[in-house]
């Protein structure tokens, strides 16, 4: 009973996957629409605190998507993160770390669409301060 169950299970499976054309998972506008879908979500159930590590990689990747689909709410989140850590790189520990820094990817790349120069001083700075440092 539970093999027959199993097994009719797994071909309506099949049916409903064979039901819609896979070659149109392959075009631009459905790529585009899944991209907004999944930013959209993401924006709206964050995960993580924003000096979490997993954003370092979070903002460059929804930077990539709206430069793909040009939605205006993908750049107003991204500007808004920015403006609410004041374009600082996070401060966890010692800044020896690239979890603290890695943020800063994403305020390079409005920084070059922007020309607004306190959008990168503070991590400039961060930088530049972590590079004088010697270590033993």
């Amino acid at each position: 009973m539970k093999k027959g169950i199993l097994i009719l299970s797994a071909f309506f499976v099949m049916l409903s996957v064979s039901a819609s054309n896979p070659k149109d998972k392959f075009k631009p506008d459905y790529i585009k629409n899944q991209m907004i879908k999944t930013a959209r979500w993401q924006l709206n159930n964050p995960w993580h605190e924003l000096c979490d590590w997993t954003n370092g990689a979070f903002y460059p990747g929804l930077f990539a998507a709206w430069e793909t689909t040009k939605e205006n709410f993908i750049y107003d989140a991204m500007m808004y993160m920015g403006k609410i850590s004041q374009w600082r790189p996070c401060d966890t520990g010692p800044m020896d770390r690239a979890n603290d820094v890695a943020i800063g990817q994403t305020f390079i790349d409005l920084y070059r669409i922007e020309k607004n120069q306190e959008m990168i001083t503070p991590l400039t700075d961060t930088l530049k301060a972590f590079m004088s440092r010697t270590y033993n």
